[in-house]
């Protein structure tokens, strides 16, 4: 009970223990008895640790998979904009012309009324 207590033994092994199943013997030594208890504890927090390792490395690959579907889409945006971009010839008289109406909109005074 005292290793079911502790969190050692789970309620499906403690069963095991008073139905006397799955080597658990009542006639046999305390000191097999003990053995028998560490083998079990060790079993199950060995498994413990292997499905912890296995959520570990899922969650790694998630990651990774998320990495690098952003940088794909980031590079798909990148492209995107360099093809809505206009020829540079078009684009400097474009812009010439729109820094002259926002400098000429920016200084322009306000009007008294």
């Amino acid at each position: 009970m005292a290793a079911h207590w502790r969190g050692e033994l789970t309620m499906a092994q403690l069963g095991d223990v008073f139905g006397h199943r799955r080597g658990w013997d009542p006639r046999r030594h305390p000191v097999e008895q003990e053995v028998l208890l560490i083998r079990a504890v060790r079993h199950a927090r060995l498994a413990d640790h292997r499905a912890a390792v296995e959520r570990e490395r899922s969650a790694w690959r998630d990651t990774e998979l998320a990495a690098e579907s952003a940088r794909t889409l980031a590079e798909e945006a990148y492209a995107a904009a360099v093809r809505l971009r206009p020829s540079p010839a078009l684009s400097r008289r474009t812009a010439t012309r729109a820094s002259r109406t926002a400098v000429v909109a920016r200084w322009r005074p306000a009007r008294a009324g």
